[in-house]
């Protein structure tokens, strides 16, 4: 059970499982190296970053750290994934969307999974592979991350319409 305080004063936590402040975030590069070494690993391994079939570890996914959501705000946190860890970068709503000009089909895709949609997709069928899970996303929204990280589009899936930014606010 971990807690972190969002600068808009609410509290999140995990007490709750599954968590609505807890996301899981991979990047494109991420889905790809494993499916490109494995096309028919399991999600439960990739999240895990275990590959069953090789019977070892196989470390595609970044686990030095945990994303949160706060709901009450709408900020994005990246989070050490340590006891005591701290968050490394905030991201706020940004309410100028129009100022837009980049070409988000340029930046890096992620794939972003609340807590409860991985549970639910697991829970029905454990064994599920990546590129299964992949495809069934029950989220209507493409994220794209600018090169520098410093700004997060999301989009209606299979658009490049954005729907809503969100902008580095602070980072140690």
């Amino acid at each position: 059970m971990a807690r972190l305080g969002c600068s808009c004063g609410a509290t999140m936590s995990t007490v709750d499982c599954p968590s609505p402040n807890v996301y899981h975030v991979y990047t494109g590069k991420e889905v790809t190296d494993a499916l490109n070494l494995n096309p028919n690993r399991k999600f439960w391994d990739f999240h895990t970053n275990w590959d069953s079939v090789a019977d070892k570890e196989c470390c595609f996914t970044n686990d030095k750290y945990s994303y949160w959501y706060c709901t009450t705000c709408g900020r994005f946190y990246q989070v050490e994934a340590k006891p005591q860890g701290r968050w490394v970068k905030k991201y706020m709503v940004s309410t100028d969307i129009a100022s837009m000009p980049e070409n988000i089909n340029l930046w890096n895709q992620l794939y972003v999974y609340a807590d409860a949609v991985v549970d639910q997709i697991t829970e029905r069928d454990f064994d599920i592979s990546l590129e299964e899970f992949i495809r069934h996303r029950k989220h209507t929204h493409d994220f794209y991350i600018s090169d520098d990280l410093t700004k997060i589009a999301v989009c209606q899936r299979g658009s490049v319409n954005i729907e809503k930014l969100y902008l580095l606010e602070d980072s140690v």
